[in-house]
């Protein structure tokens, strides 16, 4: 098997599409550079992983006492992060930090000015690990129509969201236009398990205030009944004067999570 703690060797590997830097001033074909995005396939999950275990390593042990004792792990170090403690181990530190400021002691803290949030701090054994991976370019990203990133505008938080919050969703050719009535910026539930008896359904955001060829900000639905989702437009904008005859769809590859 692929030996992650050999740091002797790269033996891990991050697969990447290249994108073209919108944001270089160059003046000609000559100077274009691009950025590498990454080509994950997946959000893998705690069963994901636990599964992955069993097919990589050998464990012999059973899968779904894996799967709960490592659901109680994560659950009681939140616990504990959420009462003041730092998490650490070989690879990194989760951090608590309070945010803002206080006028004096009788200052009552509040979420909105003195936000209460986790940082990751990287060790050196996870830095050596990094250093030691393999990035193969596949080749380049299909820019012309496409979602790049996707953030929340109150906590600066990139691919998630709050209910009711307001977003800011940039990307290639994602302007909604046409008169089609699937025109329109989809949130599409994701992990969804196969057997669920009813599962959540898309959901269409209605409140948009800026609809641009490379970016759309809007208002998410205050409603939502599920915590994960890809982002899909659907529209029939083209950067010629003529609309499409009928709409194309481009779905994130990432996935927005509830914060």
């Amino acid at each position: 098997m692929s030996d992650v703690f050999n740091v002797e060797a790269s033996t891990n590997t991050i697969r990447v599409e290249l994108e073209l830097n919108y944001l270089n001033k160059g003046g000609g074909d000559h100077d274009k550079d691009y950025h590498a995005r990454i080509d994950n396939e997946k959000t893998m999950g705690i069963k994901d992983i636990c599964s992955s275990i069993l097919v990589r390593s050998g464990f012999s042990g059973d899968l779904g006492q894996m799967v709960g004792i490592i659901e109680h792990f994560f659950k009681e170090t939140v616990y504990r992060l959420c009462n003041g403690y730092n998490v650490t181990n070989e690879f990194f530190t989760l951090y608590t930090n309070v945010g803002g400021t206080f006028k004096d002691e009788t200052t009552r803290p509040t979420p909105e000015k003195n936000p209460f949030t986790v940082r990751l701090r990287r060790k050196k054994h996870l830095n050596d690990i990094m250093k030691k991976t393999d990035i193969v370019i596949k080749g380049y990203a299909q820019a012309d129509f496409s979602i790049v990133t996707f953030k929340d505008t109150k906590t600066e938080e990139e691919w998630g969201f709050m209910p009711g919050g307001i977003f800011d969703l940039q990307g290639h050719s994602v302007k909604i236009d046409g008169d089609d009535p699937q025109n329109g910026l989809y949130l599409v539930p994701a992990n969804v398990p196969a057997d669920m008896a009813n599962p959540p359904q898309t959901v269409k955001i209605e409140e948009i205030a800026i609809n641009e060829p490379s970016r759309i900000v809007g208002v998410m639905p205050a409603d939502l009944d599920w915590n994960e989702y890809n982002l899909e437009i659907r529209t029939q904008f083209s950067r010629t004067n003529a609309l499409l005859k009928s709409p194309r769809t481009t779905t994130s590859r990432f996935v927005i999570e509830h914060l």
